[in-house]
C-alpha cells in the first residue's frame, strides 16, 4: 500500500475497530489495561481524521493567508496526537497505582486472552503496511501513524503474554497475586509507552518552534549550495533551513564582494537555478529562496532592526 491517503485511512479505520473492540472487551474482563488499549486507538483515530484533512491542506501553495505555505500544520497535527497519546497514558498509569494501593482487580482472563490476539494480529498487519507505505513516500504523517501502531503492538502483544500467564497462574497455587496483574500491567506499559508520544510531540513542536534539521542535513545542503556557487567571487553564503512538515524551506543569503558589479538581474537567475537543481538532489520538493547582497547586515544573523 503505497498510496499516503490509503495508508492513512487503513490506519484510522483499524483504529476505530480496534478501539470498539478493546473498549468492549474491557467491559467484559474488567480489565485497565484492555481499556488503556481501546483509549489508545480511539485515540489514533480521533487525530487521524483531523490527519486525513490536514493532508489535503498542506499540499496547498503559499497564498495570502498563509504567506509560508501550510506545511506548519504536519507539525501541528502530530503534536497534538502525541500530547492525546501522552495524557491518555498518565491518567491510565495513576489509575493502575490506585488499583494496585486499592488490592488490585479481578479479570476475566479468557475473554481477554481472545481480545489481545486479535489486536495483535491487526496491529502487526497495519505496522507492517505503514512500514512499507512510508519507506515508499517517506510522509512524516504515515511515519507519525507507523510509530503509533509499533506501540499498540507492543501494547497488545505484552497483554497477550500477560494474559496467558494469568490463565495458566489461575490453576496453579499463586491464585492471591492474580489480581494485582492487570494494574501492574496496566502501569508497566503506560510507563514504557510515554516515550513514544513524547519524541513525537517535542519533534512537532521544535518543527513549530522553526528548529534547524539535524546538522548533518543542514551541512549536507550547504556543501550543496556552495557547489553550485563554485567560481562566484563572494564573501560568505548564510544558510537557514527549517523543516516543520514532509517540505523543507531553505533561505540562502549570498555575500558578494564588493567589486562583484558584473552580476546582472539574468546571471542571478540563473545561479538560482543552478542552486536548485543542486539541492533537489537532496530534497525534493523543497521551497528554496536566494538573496544576493554586499551588505554584511542584510545576510548575517539578526534579532531584528531597529535603525539604519
Amino acid at each position: 500500500m503505497k498510496s499516503e491517503k490509503k495508508s492513512l485511512i487503513l490506519s484510522t479505520l483499524a483504529s476505530l475497530l480496534v478501539g470498539i473492540l478493546g473498549i468492549t472487551f474491557s467491559i467484559i474482563t474488567n480489565s485497565g489495561v484492555i481499556l488503556l488499549d481501546g483509549l489508545f486507538n480511539i485515540s489514533y483515530f480521533v487525530t487521524a481524521i483531523f490527519t486525513i484533512r490536514i493532508l489535503t491542506i498542506i499540499k496547498r501553495p503559499d497564498d495570502e493567508k498563509f504567506p509560508f505555505g501550510y506545511g506548519y500544520f504536519e507539525a501541528l497535527i502530530n503534536a497534538v496526537k502525541g500530547l492525546l497519546i501522552l495524557g491518555v497514558s498518565l491518567i491510565a498509569f495513576f489509575e493502575a497505582l490506585m488499583s494496585i494501593i486499592a488490592d488490585g482487580r479481578e479479570i476475566s482472563s479468557e475473554p481477554a486472552i481472545f481480545y489481545a490476539s486479535i489486536a495483535s494480529v491487526a496491529g502487526l498487519l497495519v505496522t507492517l503496511l505503514l512500514h512499507r507505505s512510508y519507506k515508499s513516500n517517506k510522509s512524516p504523517l504515515v511515519k507519525a501513524d507507523y510509530h503509533n501502531w509499533i506501540l499498540n503492538t507492543i501494547i497488545s502483544s505484552t497483554v497477550l503474554v500477560a494474559f496467558a500467564t494469568t490463565w495458566f497462574l489461575e490453576r496453579t497455587s499463586f491464585t492471591e497475586m492474580l489480581a494485582y496483574v492487570d494494574p501492574v500491567l496496566t502501569a508497566l506499559v503506560a510507563s514504557l509507552s510515554i516515550g513514544i508520544p513524547v519524541r513525537m510531540t517535542w519533534h512537532a513542536l521544535m518543527g513549530l518552534l522553526n528548529k534547524a534539521p539535524s546538522f548533518e542535513t543542514t551541512l549536507k545542503l550547504e556543501k550543496a549550495v556552495n557547489t553550485a556557487l563554485s567560481g562566484l567571487s563572494l564573501n560568505k553564503v548564510y544558510v537557514r533551513m527549517v523543516q516543520p512538515g514532509r517540505v523543507p524551506y531553505v533561505l540562502i543569503h549570498i555575500l558578494l564582494k564588493e567589486d562583484e558589479n558584473t552580476l546582472t538581474i539574468a546571471s542571478l537567475d540563473l545561479l538560482r537555478e543552478k542552486i536548485l537543481k543542486s539541492v533537489l538532489k537532496l530534497h525534493n520538493p523543497i521551497v528554496i529562496d536566494v538573496l544576493f547582497t554586499a551588505s554584511q547586515k542584510f545576510a548575517e544573523p539578526t534579532s531584528g532592526f531597529s535603525e539604519v
